[in-house]
């Protein structure tokens, strides 16, 4: 794994043996930020971060500042080897906890939220539900989610753009 393009470009990011994560792929990752605008200034919230590659990716490429939320000690360990490493620990938050688990965060203006929930387990459409109820995103803000194809999404967002990748389902979503 490694950041593809950026102030960082070509930089590993740490990972561990024996834990059962879905990392986004290089071709994956490159599709999405070839998609996004202009990335300057602006604020992530990544759930289900896992190594946080997307933030990662996000702030090599001029993001202000990223919210990681993550769950498994084991991952947030590394990800701050990562974050230690690449000189950047003030632009990155991690916070120890279960998404839909009394989740509260400081900040409630994020210009663009990823998520990338385990596969199976019917947790796009609440994850979805849960940025909603909660009104993490700006205004103008941009959700983007990636869910397995053979989920589905039931909910009322607009959906700006959809593209499958193998077995998995990358859409963004508007407020």
């Amino acid at each position: 794994m490694r950041i593809i393009s950026g102030r960082f470009k070509n930089r590993k990011i740490f990972s561990i043996n024996g834990v059962k994560t879905r990392p986004l792929s290089n071709n994956i990752q490159e599709a999405i930020f070839n998609i996004l605008d202009d990335l300057e200034g602006i604020t992530i919230l990544e759930l289900f971060a896992g190594y946080g590659m997307f933030s990662l990716e996000a702030i090599s490429r001029g993001a202000a500042h990223s919210t990681l939320v993550e769950m498994n000690y084991k991952l947030i360990e590394k990800d701050k080897d990562t974050i230690s490493s690449l000189g950047i620990n003030k632009q990155v938050k991690i916070i120890k906890k279960d998404v839909f688990k009394g989740l509260k965060l400081p900040d409630k203006n994020y210009n663009l939220i990823f998520a990338d929930p385990p596969f199976y387990l019917d947790l796009p459409t609440r994850t979805l539900q849960l940025v909603k109820e909660n009104d993490w995103m700006k205004e103008n803000g941009l959700f983007i989610l990636r869910y397995s194809d053979k989920e589905e999404i039931r909910d009322d967002w607009e959906h700006v753009y959809e593209k499958k990748y193998g077995d998995s389902i990358v859409a963004f979503f508007k407020k």
